[in-house]
This record gives C-alpha cells, sequence and structure tokens, in this order.
C-alpha cells in the first residue's frame, strides 16, 4: 500500500509525463506542418505576423489594427531591405497614422487600414451623404501589390469624378487572398453586413473551383472545413486536419471533374445565404463573372500564352469548363433575385490581347483591373445615375422588392 504521500507523488509524476509528452507530439506536429497549408504562413498562428492574423471563424484574416501592433516590425529608413541572420527578408511596416499604411515586404508594398481591409480608412458607420459599396472576393478582388490599381480603388475614382453634388461614393476592397465561398460568406455575416452597404459586388468562385474537384464531399462542414477557434491552435489537431484533407484529395483522380458540378452546390449554397441575407437588408448584389484566361473556343488557340506555362492541356480544359460553370451559375441566380445584377468583366472570351491584360491566367494586371472597373462604372452608373439625380435616386427611391 502507498502512503497518501506518496500517491500525490506519483499522480505528479504521471500528469508531468503526459505534460512532457504532449508537448513533444506537440513540437513534432509543429514540425510537420510548417510547411503546409494555412499555417505555413510565419508568425501567423502565434500572433507575430504584420500582415496576416489567424481567425477562428475564417482561418485567417487581415490583420486590425496592423499599424498600431508589434515592436518587432519597423521600417528601415536608410531604404535598404531588412533580413534575418539566414538573409532572407523580413516584413517591414510604414505608419501613415494609426489608421493605415504599408506593409512592405519582399514582393511588394500592401496599403491596409486598421479595420482589417485593403486600401484607405475609412469610418464604419457611414454618413448619409455616402453611398457605400463593398467588393468581396479572394485574390481578384484583393488585387496584387499595384495599390491604387486594384479594380476597388479604380472604380472608386470613377464614380466619384461623375457624382454631381456633394455626395460620396465608397467602395470597400474586402477581397482577401486565397477566400473561397466559405469564407466571404462567412466575413459578410460577421462584418459586411454592420457596414451597411448600399451594394455589393461578388466576384468569388477560383478559390472553389480547386476545392470542388475533391473527393469524399457529403456535406458542407466538409466542404468548408471549418476552424474550431480552440482545437485548431494545437499543432497535433492542425496535422491531423491536414492528413485528412490530404486523404480527400488522394482519393480523388487527377482533375477531379466527376466531382465538381455535384461540389458546385455548395459554392451555390454559399452565395445564396448572401443574396438572401442582402436582400432582407435592402442590399443589391451584383455577381461579377470570373476574369481569367480560360476561354471558350478550342484551348489550343490560346494555350500558347506563356501564362498558361506548366499547365497540361487536361488541366486547361477543366478550368476553362470550369469557370463557363460557374458563371452560367452566377447567371442563374440573377435571374432567381430581383435584387441581384449579373455583370461580365469585361475582359471577356477572344478579347484582342487580351493576354496582355493578366499577371497568369486569372489576376488581371493594372489595365486588366481598368478594363474590370469600367463595366463595373457603366453598369452602375446606368442604374443609379449617379451623375444626373444621385441625391434623388438614393435618397427617395423606394428600396422594396417590387421596385428593385
Amino acid at each position: 500500500m502507498f502512503s497518501k504521500k506518496q500517491k500525490f507523488k506519483n499522480i505528479f509524476f504521471v500528469l508531468l509525463a503526459n505534460v512532457l509528452v504532449f508537448s513533444g507530439f506537440e513540437w513534432v506536429a509543429g514540425y510537420l506542418i510548417q510547411e503546409k497549408n494555412i499555417y505555413r504562413t510565419v508568425g501567423l498562428m502565434n500572433g507575430n505576423h504584420p500582415l496576416m492574423e489567424f481567425d477562428g471563424d475564417l482561418g485567417y484574416q487581415i490583420r486590425k489594427q496592423a499599424m498600431t501592433y508589434g515592436r518587432s516590425f519597423y521600417f528601415n529608413a536608410g531604404g535598404n531591405r531588412i533580413t534575418d541572420a539566414s538573409g532572407r527578408p523580413i516584413s517591414t511596416k510604414v505608419n501613415f497614422t494609426n489608421e493605415e499604411g504599408i506593409i512592405r515586404s519582399e514582393h511588394g508594398d500592401l496599403v491596409v487600414n486598421s479595420l482589417g481591409y485593403r486600401g484607405p480608412y475609412f469610418k464604419k458607420n457611414k454618413s448619409p451623404d455616402t453611398f457605400r459599396i463593398v467588393a468581396m472576393g479572394g485574390s481578384t478582388t484583393a488585387g496584387m501589390y499595384e495599390n491604387e490599381l486594384t479594380y476597388p480603388r479604380l472604380l472608386e475614382r470613377m464614380l466619384n469624378r461623375v457624382v454631381t453634388g456633394k455626395q460620396k461614393i465608397e467602395v470597400i476592397n474586402a477581397g482577401v487572398w486565397g477566400y473561397t465561398s466559405c469564407q466571404v460568406m462567412k466575413r459578410y455575416k460577421k462584418e459586411i453586413v454592420d457596414l451597411k452597404p448600399d451594394a455589393i459586388l461578388l466576384m468569388s468562385g477560383w478559390n472553389d473551383i480547386n476545392k470542388m474537384r475533391e473527393s469524399g464531399i457529403k456535406k458542407k462542414s466538409q466542404y468548408c472545413m471549418n476552424h474550431h477557434p480552440v482545437l485548431v491552435r494545437s499543432n497535433i489537431f492542425r496535422f491531423l486536419r491536414l492528413k485528412i484533407s490530404e486523404g480527400f484529395k488522394n482519393n480523388s483522380s487527377e482533375l477531379g471533374v466527376e466531382f465538381f458540378q455535384d461540389n458546385a452546390k455548395y459554392y451555390l449554397g454559399n452565395l445564396r445565404e448572401i443574396i438572401e441575407d442582402a436582400g432582407v437588408n435592402g442590399t443589391h448584389v451584383v455577381l461579377v463573372s470570373l476574369p481569367s484566361l480560360f476561354e471558350t473556343g478550342d484551348s489550343d488557340k490560346f494555350s500558347g500564352y506563356e501564362q498558361f506555362g506548366g499547365f497540361s492541356l487536361q488541366e486547361i480544359e477543366y478550368r476553362q469548363s470550369a469557370v463557363i460553370y460557374i458563371n452560367s451559375l452566377k447567371k442563374k441566380l440573377a435571374k432567381e433575385y430581383k435584387h441581384v445584377s449579373y455583370v461580365d468583366n469585361g475582359l471577356s472570351p477572344l478579347t484582342v490581347g487580351k493576354s496582355k491584360f493578366f499577371d497568369d491566367t486569372i489576376h488581371p494586371t493594372g489595365s486588366g483591373n481598368r478594363v474590370l472597373a469600367f463595366q463595373l462604372f457603366k453598369y452602375l452608373n446606368e442604374r443609379y445615375k449617379f451623375d444626373e439625380t444621385f441625391r434623388q435616386k438614393y435618397h427617395e427611391e423606394s428600396w422594396s422588392k417590387n421596385k428593385l
């Protein structure tokens, strides 16, 4: 028989051994996933990344209060690139104010604001003389490293040039790199609805096209892979999640064509959730076609573009058929709801010199974003008559479903 004191000692050592074993597994799991998925972003999970931060619902998001956060990120006034001991560049920040500034990296500069959006600061509470538009989507919305040549910034300038009187039009860039329709929908409910937008521009789908080819997806929770806000901070949990998701991918065919249309229902469901909630709030939704170099017609006519380097003909044809199908779904949605419209991005199939408007197969250059912004400018100006009767149309017209 053990004495009471000896029992406590045994329990203490057992607990200590378990803690040490668990810590060891945590370290090993952390090492194994450091190059995998979103968790490969250095500093994301421990809160030490200057631009992105972990979010339990979304997985990750643009850091809020990025300009006021952390002393470890600073700007070298001499203009030299700052590197770590191994010579790798370190992200830095340039403050304009505590409300907005530049996150600087080896790839380029990104203007962000304290609310966690790309672009200049705006007040969350919309003033009465402001018409607010929110652009939502993934990297094709967030844009590359040309801060003033993202399509939301270009569109805002175009619209404000024609507005009569003292009215102001705001176009907020709520795009986040890598977001699927799952994250776009969640962010809409979590944040965008509180901004009380008058209109939403929704250009989401490319990241879903990659997701739709996976096998074994039987329900929305599998498609969206929700992040548990507490468990996901464990390396072991994240390691198991990654192995499960890799299992789905390994069970799929090379292209996953046979799963695409069936999985598309989850994408469509996410769009419907946004659309139906927007309708209740009197918000007009514009579904924008996905920009791409994947065109209609024979794929061998454009597969010679340099942007298609590394793509097999089968992959090109898969993405070609996928983007056509996704855009067709958006057109059908626009016909179902009176407060929803469909607008072609202007970079339409077989546009002359189209390859010059794209950095790669899906991301427009600054000139490509000008085309996209101008298409939306023409549509919005025609709908709302910003250059003629903005005050009358916006403040006096009924926003009932019957008149939308």
